[in-house]
C-alpha cells in the first residue's frame, strides 16, 4: 500500500496545477503581429519597445491564445500617443474607450467588456470570463493613440484528452492496489 501513496499524491499535485498564471506579453521591437507569450497576435498590432501595441485608427487587433482554450481574469494595459502621430505628450487623451469581445474556440463572443484608459497610467482590468479562445479589441475613437499589452491574467484550461489521462491513471493505480492486495505467496499465505 505505501508504494502507492507516491504516485497518488503525484498524480492529485498534477491534477491541481492549472492555476491562474500572470504573463508578461513581449513581441520584438518591429514585428507586426505573429506568435508570442503563448498567444498569437494579429490584425492592426506592431512592436513598440518590447509590448504588443494596437493602433485603433486603422482598424481593431486580436489576440488567439496557441494552446486552445483559456479562463480570463484580468489584464493590464497603458495607453499613450503613438511614435509618428500627431498627438504629444501633453495632448489630453482621455477619457477613451477599448471594447474587449471575449470569443469562444467558433469564433461566437460569449462577453464584452469596456475599458475606460487614462494617459500615461498603466491600468489593470478584471472580469472573469470562462473558456475563452481569443480576444478582439477595438475602439470607436480612432485617433493618434495606441494601447499597450502589458500582461495577462489566464488560467489555461485542459482539454478532455488531459482528464481522460488522469482517471485512465487512477484507474491503473486502483487495479495495482487491488492486484497486490489479491495475490498469495506458492504456501497460499497472502503476501
Amino acid at each position: 500500500m505505501k508504494k502507492l501513496i507516491a504516485p497518488l499524491l503525484v498524480a492529485l499535485s498534477m491534477s491541481g496545477a492549472v492555476c491562474a498564471a500572470t504573463i508578461p506579453l513581449h513581441m520584438p521591437p518591429g514585428q507586426i503581429g505573429g506568435n508570442y507569450s503563448g498567444f498569437n497576435f494579429s490584425g492592426n498590432i506592431t512592436s513598440y519597445g518590447d509590448e504588443p501595441r494596437i493602433q485603433f485608427q486603422m482598424g481593431s487587433a486580436i489576440m488567439s491564445y496557441n494552446a486552445g482554450r483559456f479562463d480570463f481574469e484580468g489584464m493590464t494595459f497603458d495607453f499613450d500617443h503613438y511614435p509618428g502621430g500627431n498627438a504629444t505628450p501633453g495632448d489630453n487623451l482621455t477619457p477613451y474607450e477599448l471594447y474587449l469581445n471575449f470569443r469562444d474556440i467558433n469564433g461566437n463572443v460569449v462577453a464584452n467588456g469596456t475599458v475606460l484608459m487614462t494617459y500615461g497610467q498603466p491600468i489593470h482590468y478584471q472580469q472573469t470570463v470562462y473558456n475563452i479562445h481569443d480576444i478582439v479589441f477595438s475602439s470607436w475613437q480612432a485617433v493618434d493613440r495606441q494601447t499597450g499589452l502589458i500582461s495577462i491574467d489566464i488560467v489555461p484550461v485542459p482539454e478532455p484528452l488531459t482528464y481522460g489521462m488522469l482517471l485512465g491513471g487512477l484507474a491503473l493505480l486502483a487495479m495495482t492496489a487491488r492486484r497486490s492486495a489479491g495475490t498469495t505467496s506458492p504456501n497460499g499465505v497472502p503476501s
